[in-house]
């Protein structure tokens, strides 16, 4: 059995995602901005705490967990838009309408 290499376009996948990424950053920015400013509130609340002497490791975890989650569902979101084509934000309207429209990609 013979084995064949075949050469893969890296560089030039590599470049056409950086071009997806730029060409609908208002949509990654739409899709992401929820996630970390949820993220965000443990750690000002933590820092607020730490600044009046109440500091806790507790608050560190949570916002260690708040920003995972905020990196994997934003993960997941434009893996989503990569190979099935979704819209990066979040929808818009009722959920009737929302469900009816097909999926469409970020700067649109």
């Amino acid at each position: 059995m013979a084995v064949v290499a075949v050469r893969l376009p890296v560089l030039g996948m590599v470049g056409r995602a950086f071009e997806d990424v730029w060409a609908s950053l208002g949509g990654v920015a739409r899709m992401a901005w929820p996630w970390y400013a949820a993220a965000l509130a443990p750690t000002l609340a933590g820092e607020v705490a730490a600044s009046y002497g109440a500091g806790s490791a507790l608050w560190d975890v949570a916002a260690g967990l708040a920003g995972g989650a905020a990196v994997l569902a934003c993960s997941a979101r434009w893996q989503r838009h990569l190979i099935m084509g979704n819209r990066c934000a979040g929808r818009r309207g009722s959920t009737a309408t929302s469900v009816a429209t097909p999926p469409r990609c970020c700067g649109s």
